[in-house]
């Protein structure tokens, strides 16, 4: 009975890690369209002769400096929840002695 409980305490425990993992995805994926939008109001509103100067590796630099991740980053850490959630989900199917 004890184990049985604590099984579910430790399922309701990782269930909520995750949901949070993909909450915090979710606000990763906002804050970079913000912020790449807000780059390009920038770049659009650059004087003619300095955009030349304002090349996308420029901005993803600044980007990365602010700890903005990438879109690689976030599909990185999407496969490794899915990944978890497959391990979690394979080991709740194993029969249980």
């Amino acid at each position: 009975m004890a184990i049985t409980k604590h099984v579910e305490k430790t399922k309701e425990s990782i269930s909520k890690i995750l949901k949070q993992a993909k909450d915090s995805l979710k606000l990763l994926e906002m804050l970079e369209q913000e912020t790449v939008a807000k780059a390009q109001k920038f770049v659009k509103n650059a004087i003619p002769k300095d955009r030349a100067k304002l090349a996308d590796e420029k901005i993803l630099a600044g980007l990365r400096k602010l700890g903005v991740a990438t879109q690689g980053e976030i599909k990185a850490l999407k496969e490794r929840l899915d990944k978890i959630e497959e391990k979690l989900a394979e080991k709740d199917a194993q029969p249980k002695d």
